[in-house]
């Protein structure tokens, strides 16, 4: 499953690759995760701003989206 960092909900256009869960334990990491931590860790007032999608259209907030990354092995 692909997840992505949505800039502008509202535009299918605007998306920065977070990573790919392969389902066997690892989450191959993009870019985009590097941007997640930064705002997770340095831009607490954007926290709630931010949507996380999946390639099949599903949301998640920035803390959802850490929940399903524990336990995972990044790459």
């Amino acid at each position: 499953m692909e997840y992505y960092i949505a800039l502008d909900p509202t535009k299918d256009s605007e998306f920065i690759s977070i990573g790919v869960d392969n389902q066997f334990g690892v989450f191959w990491s993009d870019t985009g995760l590097d941007y997640l931590y930064d705002i997770f860790n340095n831009h607490e007032e954007l926290v709630d701003l931010i949507i996380i999608k999946d390639e099949k259209g599903k949301t998640y907030s920035i803390l959802q989206f850490l929940d399903k990354l524990k336990g995972l092995k990044l790459r």
